[in-house]
């Protein structure tokens, strides 16, 4: 893995908004979900909200390509436990499952952290938010409807993309192809008006045969897991077109994951299932995606780290998670927090989206801030709420969704 320096301080950040003081060097592995994105990419696009949170006295230091979430992070501070200064976990990975069971079954119903136990939470939230905005501040609501109205009308455009699809299947935009879509959103809660006004009724057309397939969209663009599958290689010349698959995200995925175990593809599957019918109905059959591959990919990395994962740090750390995150659920982050003791505080924030950064938070930021400039911790069980003045839809906060939000299963 390549370790590259990033901005010293925020070098082109003004003078005046940096401080003089030096504290020393901060790692930063991303706020995008995922391995082998560019850490460096997300510092230079970032730079703003870093220097808010950090005082402008730390360099940053980041990876290409990254490993998996938060995991090198959480891992790191393990065997080198005198070396610990100041680290914060936003978006916590379960690491004890990572270390333990083969990434296939992390989306197993059988693990307690199950990574999509929060999404279809949080796709409650998306419609609840459109029906309490009204048809003025989204498409995809008729006057007088609902949550469970608007929820309706969605699982009604996803089961029209799958008829079609089973009687043409070159179809423009299948029934996955929408719901890939849906789960990116579920990471950013900031674009959920504008996906449901501009690129909803888009792919309503679509699907009916209103509109041409070429209609501008960004549906390919945005889908999380098309985006991993389909990545070119991070060292791929651009003079050198290569139209095969890229591997990078599975060779992170897999290299440190635990040792094959015999493992069939009938299993995979089966587990697929399984988590589409008892964690997420929603998003629990996306296929494929690269973690998959890992009961069949043929190489280790020897000098991975699998425990334990409750020594005792020089330094207490900062935890922190949305009640609701589509990917690194809050019982992971809880899980550490149990894991080291005294040596950890967990902050919840009440919303939802990947990682807290996701939605603004005036609490969170100032956390952040003085625990990185002078060490100082929030007491156990604080809670940070989102800003007021953040409309997730015209009209709509995030305390008006989550005080709405309807119990049923979608």
């Amino acid at each position: 893995m390549q370790l590259e320096s990033v901005a010293d301080r925020y070098s082109s950040t003004p003078v005046s908004k940096r401080s003089s003081c030096r504290r020393g060097s901060r790692c930063h592995h991303s706020i995008a979900g995922g391995p082998g994105d560019s850490g460096i990419d997300s510092v230079s696009d970032n730079k703003e909200l870093l220097l808010t949170v950090s005082g402008g006295v730390y360099d940053v230091v980041s990876w290409d390509p990254r490993g998996v979430g938060n995991l090198t992070t959480t891992l790191e501070p393990q065997p080198k436990t005198q070396r610990v200064g100041r680290v914060i976990l936003d978006g916590v990975v379960d690491p004890i499952a990572f270390a333990t069971q083969e990434p296939s079954q992390f989306w197993n119903v059988q693990m307690f952290s199950s990574q999509l136990v929060s999404a279809d939470s949080i796709y409650k939230a998306l419609f609840t938010g459109c029906a309490l905005t009204g048809q003025s501040g989204c498409a995809a609501a008729s006057e007088g409807d609902g949550p469970l109205e608007i929820n309706a009308k969605v699982q009604t455009l996803l089961t029209a993309a799958y008829d079609a699809t089973k009687v043409n299947a070159s179809v423009p935009v299948t029934s996955g192809n929408i719901r890939l879509d849906l789960f990116n959103e579920m990471y950013t809660p900031t674009d959920w008006s504008n996906f449901m006004n501009e690129d909803y009724p888009q792919l309503v057309q679509i699907v009916n045969g209103e509109a041409p397939a070429n209609v501008s969209r960004t549906l390919s663009r945005r889908s999380r897991l098309m985006d991993v599958i389909r990545r070119e290689s991070l060292l791929e010349r651009e003079s050198e077109p290569n139209d095969s698959p890229s591997y990078t995200a599975t060779a992170i995925w897999c290299a440190d994951s635990v040792n094959p175990r015999g493992t069939t593809m009938k299993a995979v599957f089966e587990g697929i299932i399984s988590t589409a019918q008892n964690v997420s109905h929603m998003f629990g059959a996306g296929w494929p995606t690269p973690f998959y591959l890992c009961s069949f990919w043929p190489v280790r990395s020897v000098e991975r780290y699998q425990g334990p994962f409750n020594k005792k740090l020089a330094n207490k750390i900062l935890l922190a998670s949305n009640i609701f995150d589509p990917i690194t659920p809050l019982p992971s982050a809880e899980q550490v927090a149990g894991l080291l003791g005294q040596d950890a505080v967990l902050v919840r924030q009440n919303g939802f989206g990947h990682t807290t950064f996701s939605v603004p938070s005036s609490c969170m930021n100032g956390v952040f801030s003085a625990y990185m400039t002078n060490g100082t911790l929030p007491p156990n069980g604080t809670v940070c709420e989102v800003d007021a003045d953040f409309e997730v839809f015209d009209g709509v906060n995030t305390a008006d969704i989550l005080a709405n939000i309807p119990g049923t299963d979608v």
